[in-house]
Order: C-alpha cells, then structure tokens, then sequence
C-alpha cells in the first residue's frame, strides 16, 4: 500500500495524526483496521489454517515456540489447528 493511499483511508476514518495510532491492519477485505493508541487491541487469531501468526505473536509478546508448547500441552499439532486465539492467557484451539 502506498504512503497516499493509506494516509487517505487514514484521513476517511477520521485520523488527524498518525502518531495516534497504534496499530493499522491491512484486512483480506481491502479495508483497514485502526486502533488508537488509547483503544484495546484487537485480538487476532495466533494460528490460521495450521500456520502461526507471527504478527500476533510480536503484539502478544511471544514466539511460535511458546504457541507449540502451548498446544503440546493439550496434545495438539499446529498443523491439526484451524484457528487458535490468545484469551485470558490461554490458547484457545479449535481444530479441523
């Protein structure tokens, strides 16, 4: 994405100052996700399809190593998982 366009769908979401935001998402959808710095983050999925979200990850503070032992622990394969959120501290799995 252009510096132009996001600044322009920065601008039609009401963003002055970019240094406000906190984060920005660029969705599958073509539409971008915006939280303020003063806004709680979005949880996105830690796994997608059987692959790690690394971009979560680095937001969570963790590593695809800590997802691994975190499923190990309830005796699941990455590659078994469909989609798997970080809630409350915990990795919440739902496989195929």
């Amino acid at each position: 994405m252009s510096a132009a366009d996001l600044s322009f769908k920065l601008r039609t979401a009401g963003v002055t100052d970019i240094s406000n935001v906190k984060r920005a998402v660029f969705e599958q959808n073509g539409q971008l996700t915006i939280i303020m710095k003063d806004e709680e983050n979005i949880k996105y999925p830690v796994v997608l399809d059987g692959k790690i979200n690394t971009d979560e990850l680095e937001m969570i503070g963790r590593d695809p190593e800590w997802v691994e032992a975190r499923l190990k622990e309830q005796d699941l394969d990455i590659s078994d998982i469909y989609l798997a959120n970080y809630i409350n501290g915990k990795v919440v799995a739902y496989t195929y």
